[in-house]
């Protein structure tokens, strides 16, 4: 009983930890979800995977079963707009323990530029720059890549899959970046970030298991220069002041639009999976001539400025 209400109050942000966010460019925000939510969570995220793979079944092989250890080379899936492919994940980026926290940095009024499921699977996942593949088709429901030794990616969306250019996975694996250069988005009356991602991991994300890494105070430079082949990245990070965000499952973390973060390839046996919600204020409009074709379901109204969900 306790647990579920540690996770279902209203929370937002100490003057500490708005200090603490200024100053570090991220946050630790603890458990937002309770241990039934997280399996909860689990199940649902699993249902949305399975119904990809049901849907591309007979597109040459693009996808495993599941249900048994992905093939070798197998690389990262994407659950586009989750929040429309299962109700927890709608309930989810409403949750006010989240929307509240964010409201403290972002604006009263929020709404989400997109909510994207990240898996990785067990031993092979990760080695691609998920912000690079989605950056290119802001429409797509549901992304996966195919094994790295095939010629061409492709982009899985609701009733085709589009060839992309193959890209160095290798590389790209420890690529650094920030979402601001993808989303590109204008606001009026923001408060402290124009744009605060929220990471929520429904798996203890580890070292080994590809948690977040971040460059604490590094949001600070604002926007840098990002490298343009093969997708956007920065080149040139001082890594000696990475640091790593381990979390629990159900646990979640807040960073600034402008912070360099990356995720490397999962080598634990286990699987990774987690959802990024990126929150706006309201009045933003994006300068990004792929995400101003968004549909308004994939970016909808999730607190009003009386707290209340929307």
């Amino acid at each position: 009983r306790a647990s579920i209400e540690c996770v279902t109050r209203r929370m937002s942000l100490t003057q500490r930890q708005l200090a603490s966010f200024s100053s570090e460019g991220w946050l630790d925000l603890g458990p937002v979800l309770s241990t039934e939510e997280i399996d909860t969570h689990r199940a649902a995220y699993d249902s949305c995977l399975a119904a990809l793979a049901e849907r591309h079944a007979g597109d040459d092989n693009l996808l495993p079963d599941i249900s048994r250890p992905p093939r070798p080379g197998l690389q990262v899936h994407q659950i586009r707009a989750a929040h429309l492919q299962h109700e927890v994940f709608a309930e989810l980026i409403r949750r006010p323990q989240i929307t509240d926290a964010v409201a403290s940095l972002v604006a009263d009024d929020l709404k989400i530029i997109l909510c994207q499921g990240l898996y990785k699977p067990p031993r092979i996942g990760g080695e691609l720059n998920w912000h690079q593949v989605c950056a290119a088709n802001p429409t797509a429901s549901m992304l996966a890549v195919l094994p790295s030794d095939r010629p061409r990616t492709r982009c899985l969306c609701a009733d085709r899959a589009v060839p992309w250019p193959r890209v160095a996975l290798t590389d790209l694996c420890r690529a650094w970046c920030q979402d601001d250069a993808y989303f590109e988005t204008e606001s009026v009356g923001h408060k402290v970030a124009p744009l605060v991602s929220c990471w929520v991991t429904f798996d203890d994300a580890t070292v080994d298991s590809s948690c977040m890494w971040v460059l604490p105070g590094g949001h600070a430079s604002g926007v840098l220069e990002h490298a343009t082949a093969q997708g956007l990245h920065l080149e040139g990070i001082d890594e000696s002041i990475a640091r790593p965000v381990e979390l629990k499952a159900g646990h979640a973390m807040l960073h600034h639009g402008a912070m360099p973060h990356r995720t490397l390839p999962n080598t634990s046996p286990n699987p990774r999976r987690a959802v990024a919600i990126h929150y706006v204020p309201a009045n933003a409009t994006t300068r990004n001539s792929f995400r101003q074709g968004e549909p308004p379901e994939n970016t909808p109204l999730v607190r009003s400025g009386s707290g209340a969900k929307l």
